[in-house]
């Protein structure tokens, strides 16, 4: 493959070396068509076996299945794909997640209990809902 994508592929990739990068591959919308095609056929070929396989090889995390690693994480998740399941879609997801994603990050950190990571957890998605109108 030569061309753009290649290089787009080279940001997603962390030339730095960075192994920790989360990505979100999007489409904006009102593309031209012919630019809206050229984005599908990069997705495409970034999500396809070979270049995931790739991307496991360089040290990246990978969701797909079918990928062959002896790193342990690689292996869990390829065994534990089935029970994988989409994300949250209620109108309050976002709201509910800035309450989880700091506690989380807090307990990983060893920097929260177990115990009042959950309270607060429990508190703070409760008055997420209810502050959206699903909990009286």
């Amino acid at each position: 493959m030569t061309g753009e994508a290649e290089r787009l592929a080279a940001l997603v990739l962390a030339e730095d070396g960075n192994r920790d990068v989360t990505t979100a591959v999007t489409v904006p919308t009102g593309l031209p068509a012919d630019r809206a095609q050229a984005a599908y056929a990069f997705m495409t070929w970034l999500t396809s076996k070979d270049a995931q396989q790739k991307w496991v090889g360089y040290g990246g995390v990978t969701t797909r299945s079918d990928i062959t690693s002896d790193r342990p994480e690689i292996q869990t998740i390829v065994e534990s794909a089935d029970l994988i399941r989409g994300g949250m879609r209620y109108p309050f997801t976002p709201a509910l997640l800035d309450v989880l994603d700091p506690l989380l990050g807090q307990y990983v950190a060893g920097t929260i209990s177990t115990d009042d990571a959950l309270q607060q957890m429990d508190e703070g998605m409760t008055k997420v809902v209810k502050d959206a109108g699903f909990l009286s």
